[in-house]
């Protein structure tokens, strides 16, 4: 069975599919997706007005690297910039589900180790140069090279994708196995200016999903040949070269005493997809200590105040990013599912989701991610959010008489890794005291701020809160990281898990596939390896002279959607 590497890279500590075996049925002659857009259509203001102002939280100073391989899916920056500035293949609709982009539809062979990829003929990029095949092809393959970027590890099951990051990350080659610096030739074709043929070593039922992710945006191959390394710092030249989107890069400018950055993209006139109504879209990246001001404002969490900015329509939705808490059985204090168990159901999921500002949850895949199952079931995974005490004293008091001789006290040591989900390890200290009080004399290291271990302190942690940024939205992110595979190690293993996650990636049917997946999730949640805490949420104001703002950006905004926003007059009286 084939097996993928593991993505180590993308945990992210404290300080976001549509299946191949559909494609020819979903996308071939696809229209734009039907979106949940506001019912009304006032007028909208003359184009000339047409100039959108987004503030997104940044930095100080600010820094944004608009090359496509620096993309972090935790950078809500780089979330909305990417689809803006870069086309992929497929874009996602407002559920989440992959459909064409610049594709306009693809065949897949028998077997699923083939897909023929068939582009518009009238792509262009912003500087009007026709985009075709082989720019698809260097742009892919300069992602997956990057061994900094997340891409290699979507792209695993590309043939040969292990050899090359064996070539150019580890700097060896697999014995009798010769070195390659390139995947264009070998897993990606280019048999004409519109087809792209990406060859696979297994099935992979979320490849669309993954072409959807703004790492994998089509960049102006001349453009990254001619100044190297340093390209994205050109992307105004000349009136806007090297991105593929339906605006530009007009310029960047610091503003607040330099302390915030403001971008200004403006509308490419020869756009060849939908024609956006925005004239402009201007993005400040404001300090977070600052006032913000605009016609959409998001905030950081930890920023201004909602009560701040006034006559503004505010709403709060959840993101695809979860915080988790992992229990790794291979460790002696926890090695028993019955202390994992009693540890999960003595959780408040509702209480630490209060302090994240977030929304408690015993989901590890969102719910209704292309398509996928909502109900969970198991005594974890379908215990109330707020716990269920009783349960896990039972639980604890069974593994103590079997293991401990009758004493908590004497039970081998549970170890808690020293950082806590997205506000830092005061967010840990209500889950301790919990612990504490519900399971009495469990020995549980690094309770306390004295106890806290550095991580060099010990052979192992065995208890590691997280948070996980989803790359694309497909349940293969969430599970497959179960799996056991050379030069990787995961965080938390779950040998069953393990194995539906390996059958689920080696099958072709769609439904069967999902499946697999939702009993691989069934079965680590209830075996207490990986415990869902909650899923991460975003806030952001609407004024009202804005049409058609999409009412959960999640916080990626297609193409499409991006292109029915307007300016409408402020309501007289």
């Amino acid at each position: 069975m084939a097996r993928r590497r593991g993505r180590g890279g993308r945990w992210r500590t404290a300080p976001l599919a549509m299946l191949l075996t559909l494609a020819t049925a979903l996308l071939a002659g696809c229209a734009a997706p039907t979106l949940p857009w506001q019912a009304h259509s006032p007028a909208p203001l003359p184009d000339a007005q047409q100039i959108l102002r987004l503030s997104l939280p940044g930095y100080n100073p600010p820094a944004v690297n608009l090359d496509p391989d620096q993309f972090y899916p935790g950078d809500l920056t780089l979330q909305f910039l990417m689809p803006l500035l870069y086309s992929t293949l497929f874009t996602l609709d407002a559920q989440q589900r992959p459909v064409p982009l610049l594709a306009t539809g693809y065949d897949v062979s028998a077997d699923g180790l083939r897909s023929t990829i068939h582009l518009r003929a009238d792509a262009r990029f912003t500087d009007g140069t026709p985009l075709t095949s082989s720019d698809v092809a260097f742009s892919l393959n300069r992602a997956i090279a990057d061994c900094a970027s997340d891409a290699p590890f979507a792209f695993s099951t590309l043939k040969d994708e292990p050899r090359l990051m064996e070539t150019l990350c580890l700097g060896s080659a697999t014995p009798n196995q010769p070195p390659t610096s390139s995947l264009i030739g070998d897993a990606l074709l280019t048999p004409d200016p519109q087809t792209l043929v990406i060859v696979l070593s297994q099935p992979d039922g979320a490849l669309a999903a993954k072409l959807a992710e703004p790492y994998c945006g089509i960049v102006e191959r001349a453009i990254v040949m001619q100044y190297g390394n340093t390209w994205a710092q050109h992307l105004a030249d000349g009136g806007g070269q090297g991105t593929s989107g339906m605006y530009r890069l007009a310029n960047t400018s610091a503003y607040n005493a330099g302390r915030g950055l403001r971008m200004t993209l403006e509308r490419v006139s020869h756009s060849w997809g939908a024609v956006p109504r925005l004239r402009q879209v201007i993005l400040d990246l404001y300090p977070r200590d600052s006032l913000a001001t605009g016609d959409v404002i998001f905030d950081g969490g930890d920023g201004f105040s909602q009560q701040r900015v006034s006559g503004m329509a505010w709403h709060t939705a959840p993101t695809r990013a979860d915080a988790l808490l992992t229990l790794d059985p291979q460790e002696p204090g926890l090695s028993d599912i019955r202390v994992r168990q009693a540890l999960a159901l003595t959780v408040d999921k509702i209480a630490l989701a209060k302090s994240m500002g977030a929304v408690a949850t015993n989901h590890l895949t969102p719910p209704g991610i292309a398509g996928y199952p909502t109900a969970l079931s198991g005594p974890i995974a379908s215990a109330p959010l707020t716990g269920d005490v009783a349960q896990a004293q039972a639980l604890l008091r069974s593994y103590v008489a079997d293991k401990c001789g009758g004493s908590a006290r004497a039970c081998p040591r549970i170890f808690v890794w020293d950082v806590g989900w997205t506000g830092g390890m005061s967010q840990m200290f209500p889950l301790f005291d919990r612990w504490k009080a519900a399971l009495p004399g469990l020995p549980v290291i690094g309770t306390d701020p004295p106890d806290l271990l550095p991580v060099s302190c010990c052979p192992y942690y065995s208890a590691r809160p997280l948070t996980w940024y989803e790359d694309y939205p497909d349940p293969q992110d969430w599970l497959s990281y179960f799996a056991q595979v050379p030069a990787f190690q995961p965080i938390a293993h779950d040998a069953t898990a393990d194995a539906l996650v390996m059958s689920a990636e080696d099958t072709h049917d769609p439904t069967a596939r999902l499946a697999l997946y939702h009993e691989a999730e069934e079965t680590v949640i209830n075996d207490a390896v990986v415990v869902p805490i909650a899923q991460l949420q975003m806030t952001w104001g609407v004024s009202p002279t804005v049409v058609n703002f999409p009412a959960n950006p999640a916080p990626y905004i297609a193409p499409s959607a991006w292109a029915r926003i307007y300016l409408t007059a402020p309501a007289s009286g």
